[in-house]
């Protein structure tokens, strides 16, 4: 039997997916269906972010998570991207968006062993009672909060001033994370922590996340830590196809010719750009400025990098 070639297999799922997708696409254009409550139903139906790719101890860790999370605080917002792109954007609360954080702190700090929800409260509270924490892009603040009533002394830095202040509670400062010293002074933390910020793309390119590494070290304590985190999972066709197609229509741009570049492509590359992040963070700029790289992994739907500050 024959390999089926590549190409023409893809055009075939094209041809298929826009086929499915037509009556979706006239009930968005009709304006009976919000765009993004399309993409939200799709990515149910195809199984995209599902977690059933998740591990044995992450899921765990999510079942008993639920004292952790008891008051969490989450609502939606709308931002603008530019002067002409104004985007309504839908918080997922900490317990389903920020819980891979704090499982990676609890897989790198504690090693104890817990039989309840309640075991587990405590375990994470030990673990960050008294902690002088920072997170990068932190938005509103919604996971800042989740570690006050653990016990941490929280800190959040956020560019996008629309985001600031709906949650009192918490210490969140307008600013760049390129000029930590500019919105800190010279202190340090002990955890600085990121959740889909080091997403290469027009916010933030190499350099830029080059700089901001280099403030990180410049602000983690002697044994502190980074945990860095990005969305990474691989997108149904259907879907890329379908998110595609509802960026073109908000950017008035030609999803034909999207369709004539994307076929222009090689394999490697069409593949790479199924994934729904790639990472702006190198590595190496985290050992050059004074960290020891953990764990640099891709499991449980994200790209993990945990991260020592050196002596």
């Amino acid at each position: 039997m024959t390999r089926p070639d590549r190409k023409a297999m893809r055009q075939m799922y094209r041809w298929m997916a826009n086929r499915g997708l037509e009556p979706i696409k006239e009930m968005v254009g009709r304006g009976e269906v919000e765009p993004e409550m399309a993409i939200t139903m799709l990515a149910h139906s195809t199984g995209n972010f599902s977690g059933e790719s998740n591990t044995p101890d992450y899921k765990r860790f999510k079942e008993n998570s639920g004292r952790i999370y008891a008051n969490e605080t989450f609502f939606d917002l709308s931002y603008n991207m530019s002067p002409h792109i104004f985007i309504p954007y839908k918080f997922a609360p900490p317990s389903r968006n920020d819980a891979g954080m704090l499982f990676k702190l609890y897989q790198h700090l504690s090693g104890k062993e817990y039989g309840s929800p309640e075991e587990l409260h405590e375990i994470m509270r030990d673990l960050l009672q008294g902690k002088r924490v920072l997170e990068l892009g932190c938005g509103p603040g919604f996971n800042l909060k989740v570690l006050k009533d653990l016990g941490a002394n929280v800190s959040g830095v956020e560019k996008r001033g629309e985001l600031l202040g709906g949650i009192p509670e918490v210490d969140v400062k307008h600013g760049d994370a390129q000029r930590l010293d500019d919105v800190f002074g010279d202190g340090k933390f002990d955890l600085i922590y990121s959740n889909d910020f080091f997403c290469l793309g027009p916010v933030l390119d190499h350099d830029e996340s080059k700089r901001i590494v280099y403030a990180t070290g410049e602000h983690t304590q002697t044994g502190g830590m980074g945990i860095h985190q990005i969305v990474y999972e691989k997108m149904n066709p259907m879907l890329y196809e379908f998110g595609q197609w509802i960026q073109n229509r908000k950017m008035g741009s030609s999803h034909e010719a999207w369709e004539e570049w994307f076929d222009g492509l090689s394999d490697a590359e069409q593949e790479d750009l199924m994934y729904t992040n790639r990472c702006s963070l190198d590595p190496q700029d985290l050992v050059r400025a004074g960290f020891r790289v953990a764990e640099y992994s891709a499991e449980n739907g994200q790209l993990n990098i945990v991260a020592n500050k050196k002596g």
